[in-house]
């Protein structure tokens, strides 16, 4: 039981970074502004 809820809580968390890291890349390719402008949309 103990394993299986770690790995749900792995799955979720990677789940996470990938949809940051998706949304960060979109916003890096497609914006106009500076780094800053980026950061702070991203994150």
């Amino acid at each position: 039981m103990r394993r299986q809820s770690e790995n749900a809580t792995l799955d979720l968390l990677e789940t996470h970074l990938a949809s940051k890291l998706m949304a960060f890349t979109s916003m890096w390719v497609t914006a106009p502004d500076g780094w800053t402008g980026k950061m702070e949309i991203s994150f």
